[in-house]
């Protein structure tokens, strides 16, 4: 055997001996972990990883859960009790909302959802994000089951909503005809062109869905605004719409109000409360964050008698992309 070999045979011991010195032991209490095998040592009990005590779980998460006492399960729900308390401005909740959705027959089944934790000055804030019940909305009773003609129309976070948009629409039966995805545009461009005119007349929607404010978050010319968002509005005729108020990471100067006093309430969805993961530019919702928020828009839709059809969570994502997809840049194409 010549040095060479003798060297990597020499070698190969050695790594196997790491291994096995840094394997074995994490093997051991992994199955440790999942034995029903309790371990006594100097009279204390080895303690087992818990993952419903973890400071952070992850999607699709095995939960136990007690219908008839959910304060007896060992999942959290004084935590979030008191986070549903803070989130909807009220003193005392009996049952938490997230209870809704987790029945009976969710025993032991997975479900969508995920913790949350940032730190404040003085205290951890708890967030729990259900994407079943992101928001307090009940749900009506749809009786239209007529396949519905959207029109989605905005800014760049339009273009992260689309493809969630479209797997909404495919999974309910609707059909997300054209989707104009204006970058850096504000409502002037929305407002004063004519192209959302040209879209209506092409495509004959029933319904319009407008993600507008991003780039507006600083603005002071409120007035002007409303003007340009008011002459938006018009174009959209007698036209069914849902106007969606952008989600900020920071606060606005007052866009939220002048969208959601030309739309109305009952047809503006306030996004800015969402406490969503953050995109890496820091200024867009993550990923993630785009599929909560449009949890959040389809709840709404839920929720409200103004929209008589179904918008319910698909069971999978990924359709094909049935509408088209129209993109401007307002650096280059103001439209006016």
């Amino acid at each position: 055997m010549t040095s060479s070999s003798r060297e990597q045979n020499t070698t190969n011991r050695w790594i196997l001996k790491s291994a096995l010195v840094l394997g074995l032991p994490i093997i051991l209490l992994f199955a440790y972990n999942y034995s029903p095998v309790n371990i006594q040592l100097l009279g204390t009990s080895l303690k087992k990883i818990d993952p419903v005590d973890s400071l952070v779980m992850s999607e699709n998460v095995a939960l136990p859960y007690d219908s008839a006492s959910p304060k007896s399960s060992s999942f959290p729900w004084e935590k979030i009790i008191e986070w549903e308390k803070a989130y909807l401005g009220v003193d005392s909740i009996t049952v938490p909302l997230a209870s809704r959705f987790i029945s009976d027959s969710l025993h032991s089944s997975k479900i969508n959802m995920e913790w949350r934790f940032g730190t404040s000055s003085d205290s951890l804030r708890v967030g729990l994000f259900f994407r079943s019940d992101t928001i307090p909305f009940a749900k009506t009773a749809k009786s239209d089951s007529s396949q519905q003609r959207i029109l989605l129309l905005g800014d760049s976070q339009a273009g992260g909503l689309v493809h969630l948009f479209n797997d909404y629409c495919a999974e309910n039966g609707h059909q997300l005809t054209a989707t104009l995805i204006w970058y850096s545009a504000s409502v002037f461009n929305f407002g004063f062109s004519t192209k959302v005119d040209d879209l209506i007349k092409q495509y004959q929607p029933t319904l319009i869905v407008i993600v507008l404010g991003l780039n507006e978050l600083y603005a002071k010319d409120l007035d002007q605004r409303y003007r340009a968002a008011s002459m938006l509005r018009a174009k959209l005729g007698s036209t069914p719409y849902l106007w969606i108020g952008p989600a900020n990471f920071v606060e606005d100067k007052g866009i939220n109000k002048v969208y959601e006093q030309t739309a109305t309430s009952e047809r503006f969805v306030v996004s800015k409360n969402l406490n969503l993961p953050k995109g890496s530019d820091k200024r867009h919702p993550s990923q993630e964050g785009y599929k909560i928020w449009m949890e959040h828009i389809a709840r709404f839709i839920q929720g409200s008698e103004l929209y008589n059809f179904k918008f319910e969570t698909p069971k999978k994502f990924g359709h094909r992309m049935g509408g088209r997809i129209i993109q401007f840049n307002a650096a280059k194409d103001k439209g006016y």
